[in-house]
């Protein structure tokens, strides 16, 4: 994996009617403990942890730059560069939850100082902007959803 750079991971559950609409996995973030410091997402990571997951069941990692479909398999991983456009299927099943862990590895972010001259600001006077990690949350799919 990457020691040499931040992290940032979660768990997620998905049950019945959950999924992720197509996304790139693009943010800039600011972590806890270095403020002033933006970081991008430079690499996607994917922990299965759901035992006995079917094909039938849904919940599926959908590559939409290659069309590749992964169906969750238990103490499976699956890596990848950011930005890639990629979905989650719609969960189908009611007899269960499917967990996964998931994450990034994170670079220090290469245009902060160019945006920051362009706006006419230093990294010194830059205005501190936090963005919720984890985006983009997990939809429900029935009306009234999450």
């Amino acid at each position: 994996l990457r020691p040499d750079c931040q992290y940032t991971f979660q768990l997620a559950r998905y049950t019945r009617g959950h999924f992720i609409e197509p996304h790139d996995d693009s943010a800039v973030v600011e972590l806890d403990g270095s403020p002033g410091q933006e970081w991008t997402r430079d690499v996607a990571i994917i922990y299965y942890l759901a035992k006995g997951w079917r094909a039938k069941d849904g919940g599926h990692l959908v590559d939409n730059s290659t069309g590749q479909v992964y169906v969750p398999e238990f103490n499976s991983l699956i890596a990848f560069r950011v930005p890639r456009w990629h979905e989650v299927t719609v969960c189908t099943t009611s007899r269960r939850s499917r967990y996964s862990l998931f994450g990034w590895f994170l670079s220090p972010d290469p245009y902060l100082k160019r945006r920051q001259a362009a706006m006419g600001r230093t990294p010194q006077g830059a205005k501190r902007r936090r963005r919720r990690l984890g985006e983009p949350a997990l939809r429900q799919a029935a009306a009234g959803g999450v």
